[in-house]
């Protein structure tokens, strides 16, 4: 089985790691002065 996004093409016959990268601002640490 083929997965297709764009130009890429991923074989899934596989395990694949896939992950999420949250890059906003409030995502980051700010010194505990946040719960």
């Amino acid at each position: 089985m083929m997965l297709s996004c764009g130009s890429f093409q991923l074989t899934l016959s596989r395990p694949l790691v896939m992950g999420i990268v949250n890059v906003t601002p409030d995502s980051f640490f700010d010194g505990g002065l946040q719960g």
